[in-house]
């Protein structure tokens, strides 16, 4: 193996070249053939030597370090070698295309040869610039719902799947009239022949007119447009021109290589990305990608205004995994406006403060269950979970907020500890 592309990261021409970070579980074998092979393989070369491979295509090694660190053969131990290797790759290999850029640095060898697992990759500036990342970000989908601090909510209309249009629309009704900021298609509901976008969306859109008429508080509607890719965009379309506020797409059935598409297609609606499947790229520790990047970089790469991430109350994140999500969604990247996280699965008013505690305010707080399983009704569980958010944000408990909300309070009562 060429060892001439094991150089120094110094040497590199950084806006030239994509770094991925691995961890390499090897059980016999050399290292460092093994980093070279990762390099070599993920590029021009195959399991052999071929006449024409170019230098400037292949990767390059730049780093490879051992855990537990040791530099000499007696710290060696038995077993399998747990490897940290960054590999170099060409931009020019994949240009601008986000799918070729996974390809590259998911494929072949770092999916099916090792048990190796992409930890980060850090991007050029010109290279995120190309692939542009959210179109409205926090700030612009504050702007377009008028909500510029507080948490927002968002109502996930339930059942997930299976009801009718009458049902849904009063749900969805309810739903706005409690004051919600957004309400949601589960992931599971699309555009099945029993309730298809094309009536849904508008009647749900004249329903939360309706409640505005009432009320004076705007709800938008964000619809589930998962499709194949032959479809998805005559669904954007067709959801935009209907009435809906936001598209959804299912991340990783449809790619992030077709949200991006979706994204540079411009439909003039901000992009809500669902993590559902996404566990089957980073739950396994010997192969996929870490959760920072399925959940956070790789979409807000792809476009992403939201990502909807499951509860860190109610799914076994570590607190230091689900840390590094957020930073990944929001902290500053060459530029590109922040993603907008949003909190699902188990999220009931209770559970409010503490989720303001881990995820700060730019958050979107995503309730089904809670909101139509509360026992007053929809617009009470919507209530509930708005009058939770303002006591949390005043620093008031919630039993204390409880005695002048009966939603509020007839939501601890069903769902709460009794020990609080």
């Amino acid at each position: 193996m060429d060892q001439h592309l094991l150089i120094l990261p110094e040497s590199l021409a950084a806006e030239e070249f994509v770094v991925a970070t691995y961890a390499l579980r090897l059980t016999g074998g050399d290292p460092l053939r093994a980093a070279l092979e990762v390099a070599v393989t993920q590029t021009t070369g195959t399991w052999l030597p071929i006449a024409g491979e170019s230098d400037a295509h292949r990767g390059r090694v730049i780093a490879l370090e051992e855990l537990p660190v040791g530099e000499t053969a007696r710290n060696l131990e038995e077993g399998p070698r747990l490897l940290l290797a960054r590999v170099a790759f060409p931009v020019v290999n994949f240009g601008s295309d986000l799918t070729m850029l996974l390809a590259t640095l998911l494929g072949n060898d770092a999916s099916a040869s090792h048990e190796i697992r992409l930890l980060d990759m850090e991007l050029p500036a010109s290279l995120a610039a190309a692939l542009g990342g959210p179109r409205y970000g926090i700030p612009g989908l504050r702007q377009r719902l008028g909500v510029p601090k507080r948490p927002l909510v968002c109502a996930i209309m339930k059942p997930s799947t299976g009801f009718a249009l009458r049902a849904g629309v009063e749900a969805c009704y309810q739903a706005a009239l409690g004051g919600a900021d957004l309400i949601k298609d589960d992931e599971l509901l699309a555009d099945p022949d029993f309730l298809p976008l094309a009536k849904r969306v508008p009647a749900y859109a004249d329903a939360v007119r309706r409640a505005f008429e009432e009320t004076g508080h705007r709800t938008r509607i964000v619809a589930n447009i998962t499709a194949g890719p032959t479809r998805l965009l005559d669904n954007g379309r067709l959801a935009r021109d209907a009435g809906a506020d936001v598209l959804m797409v299912n991340l990783y059935a449809v790619s992030p290589g077709a949200l991006a598409d979706l994204a540079a297609a411009d439909l003039g609606l901000p992009l809500w990305a669902h993590s559902t499947g996404a566990g089957t790229y980073f739950e396994s520790p010997a192969s996929g990608m870490s959760a920072h990047l399925t959940l956070g970089k790789v979409p807000r790469l792809a476009g992403a205004d939201v990502v909807i991430l499951d509860s860190p109350l109610t799914y076994p994140w570590r607190p230091e995994r689900f840390a590094l999500i957020l930073r990944a969604l929001r902290a500053p990247l060459h530029g590109l406006r922040p993603t907008l996280p949003a909190a699902g699965g188990g999220v009931r008013p209770d559970t409010v403060p503490h989720l303001l505690e881990i995820c700060g305010r730019n958050v979107v707080l995503a309730a089904g269950g809670a909101v139509h399983g509360h026992p007053n009704g929809t617009r009470a569980g919507v209530e509930a979970m708005r009058v939770a958010v303002d006591a949390a944000i005043e620093g008031i408990p919630l039993p204390v907020a409880a005695q002048t909300s009966a939603p509020l309070r007839a939501a601890l009562d069903a769902w709460a500890p009794k020990d609080r």
